[in-house]
Protein backbone atom coordinates (compact mmCIF):
# COMPACT_ATOMS: atom_id res chain seq x y z
CA UNK A 1 0.00 0.00 0.00
CA UNK A 2 1.37 3.45 -0.93
CA UNK A 3 0.41 5.10 2.38
CA UNK A 4 2.90 2.94 4.28
CA UNK A 5 5.79 4.73 2.53
CA UNK A 6 5.37 8.51 3.01
CA UNK A 7 8.62 9.37 1.23
CA UNK A 8 7.63 7.38 -1.83
CA UNK A 9 4.15 8.92 -1.75
CA UNK A 10 5.67 12.39 -1.55
CA UNK A 11 7.92 11.80 -4.57
CA UNK A 12 5.06 10.32 -6.58
CA UNK A 13 2.88 13.35 -5.77
CA UNK A 14 5.67 15.78 -6.67
CA UNK A 15 6.27 13.93 -9.94
CA UNK A 16 2.59 14.00 -10.86
CA UNK A 17 2.34 17.67 -9.99
CA UNK A 18 5.41 18.51 -12.08
CA UNK A 19 4.14 16.44 -15.02
CA UNK A 20 0.76 18.16 -14.83
CA UNK A 21 2.39 21.58 -14.72
CA UNK A 22 4.59 20.73 -17.68
CA UNK A 23 1.58 19.51 -19.68
CA UNK A 24 -0.48 22.59 -18.83
CA UNK A 25 2.35 24.94 -19.70
CA UNK A 26 3.10 23.33 -23.06
CA UNK A 27 -0.38 22.34 -24.25
CA UNK A 28 -2.99 24.49 -22.51
CA UNK A 29 -1.57 27.97 -21.96
CA UNK A 30 -1.59 30.54 -24.72
CA UNK A 31 1.64 32.25 -25.75
CA UNK A 32 0.52 35.42 -23.95
CA UNK A 33 -0.14 33.48 -20.75
CA UNK A 34 3.28 31.82 -21.04
CA UNK A 35 4.93 35.23 -21.46
CA UNK A 36 3.10 36.58 -18.40
CA UNK A 37 4.07 33.52 -16.38
CA UNK A 38 7.71 33.85 -17.43
CA UNK A 39 7.64 37.56 -16.55
CA UNK A 40 6.20 36.70 -13.12
CA UNK A 41 8.99 34.17 -12.46
CA UNK A 42 11.64 36.68 -13.60
CA UNK A 43 10.17 39.27 -11.22
CA UNK A 44 10.17 36.76 -8.36
CA UNK A 45 13.77 35.81 -9.10
CA UNK A 46 14.82 39.48 -9.12
CA UNK A 47 12.97 40.12 -5.87
CA UNK A 48 14.55 37.16 -4.10
CA UNK A 49 17.98 38.22 -5.37
CA UNK A 50 17.52 41.74 -3.98
CA UNK A 51 16.24 40.42 -0.66
CA UNK A 52 19.20 38.05 -0.46
CA UNK A 53 21.64 40.89 -1.12
CA UNK A 54 20.06 43.09 1.57
CA UNK A 55 20.08 40.33 4.18
CA UNK A 56 23.69 39.49 3.32
CA UNK A 57 24.67 43.14 3.81
CA UNK A 58 22.85 43.22 7.15
CA UNK A 59 24.56 39.99 8.23
CA UNK A 60 27.95 41.50 7.37
CA UNK A 61 27.16 44.65 9.34
CA UNK A 62 25.97 42.58 12.31
CA UNK A 63 29.15 40.50 12.23
CA UNK A 64 31.26 43.67 12.36
CA UNK A 65 29.26 44.97 15.33
CA UNK A 66 29.60 41.64 17.10
CA UNK A 67 33.37 41.61 16.51
CA UNK A 68 33.69 45.11 17.99
CA UNK A 69 31.55 44.18 20.99
CA UNK A 70 33.52 40.98 21.55
CA UNK A 71 36.81 42.88 21.38
CA UNK A 72 35.56 45.48 23.87
CA UNK A 73 34.33 42.72 26.17
CA UNK A 74 37.67 40.90 25.94
CA UNK A 75 39.57 44.09 26.83
CA UNK A 76 37.22 44.70 29.74
CA UNK A 77 37.74 41.18 31.07
CA UNK A 78 41.54 41.55 30.73
CA UNK A 79 41.42 44.81 32.73
CA UNK A 80 39.36 43.13 35.41
CA UNK A 81 41.85 40.25 35.69
CA UNK A 82 44.74 42.72 35.84
CA UNK A 83 43.00 44.67 38.63
CA UNK A 84 42.74 41.41 40.55
CA UNK A 85 46.47 40.83 40.13
CA UNK A 86 46.49 38.18 37.42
Amino acid sequence: MILKHPARTFFIEVGLFAAGGYYLYNHVLSDEAKDQLNHMFDTLKTSFTKISEVTHEQDSANQEQEKKAAEANRENVERQWESLGY
